[in-house]
């Protein structure tokens, strides 16, 4: 069974990632993939570790341990939202001079060309071949967003949590929210739950035309 690191800012972009790729998978593979989490380390839906991009940055600079997640891995997917791009130890600029926002796709780019310059080159040399990128922009909400009625729309690449939070709230699971807030519980479990439906890769394929970051993932994936 090919085994799948998973290298993200969190737990809950985790439990999506499993989600889509067990998804992807499960015609050509007839079960579910083996996934080791590598960062941040996770114990029975938890996380055990801290997370965040900075974090992640560290970890793939780090060879010692990043090699180790490559050597027992047939794939890794490296996760990173572009929510904090233009922050000054991120380093990737969101929108152009005028203020507008840069297309996703220069974006997504962008950040690939980072977080490969984040790694040491023998690093990278060795193992590009198993890394797969998937950058969300802006958040992994907004790969989520789209099972929930959402059409495509640079509009919804933006407040995705909330824009989300207020269609689980409209559709009555109001159970996956912070009391009082349009704001999600950022617990494993809740994010395995709200993106279920991209278990089936129908449903992934369909969304994948309503937001172009998501696209770029699924059309990155290898063949089994």
């Amino acid at each position: 069974m090919p085994v799948f690191g998973l290298v993200s800012e969190g737990v809950t972009d985790q439990a999506v990632l499993e989600n889509l790729l067990n998804g992807f998978y499960l015609d050509s593979i007839g079960d579910e993939l083996d996934f080791v989490h590598a960062q941040p380390i996770s114990g029975q839906g938890k996380q055990r570790g801290p997370g965040g991009w900075e974090e992640l940055f560290k970890y793939l600079a780090c060879d010692e341990l990043a090699s180790d997640i490559f050597l027992n891995s047939d794939y890794v997917v490296v996760h990173v939202d572009s929510d904090c791009a233009g922050h000054v130890n991120f380093g990737v600029k969101l929108h152009d001079p005028n203020g507008i926002m840069r297309p996703t796709a220069d974006i997504v780019t962008d950040i690939k060309l980072l977080i490969i310059s984040k790694m040491s080159a023998a690093l990278y040399a060795a193992f590009s071949h198993k890394i797969l990128f998937a950058i969300t922009v802006h958040s992994m909400e907004c790969w989520v967003l789209p099972l929930f009625g959402k059409r495509r729309s640079s509009a919804n690449e933006v407040s995705c949590e909330r824009k989300l939070a207020h269609q689980l709230r409209s559709a009555g699971c109001e159970r996956f929210l912070i009391r009082r807030e349009d704001k999600i519980i950022k617990e494993y479990p809740v994010y395995l739950e709200v993106s279920k439906d991209f278990y089936d890769k129908r449903n992934s394929a369909k969304m994948a035309l309503h937001n172009e970051s998501l696209e770029t993932f699924i059309l990155s994936l290898p063949k089994l």
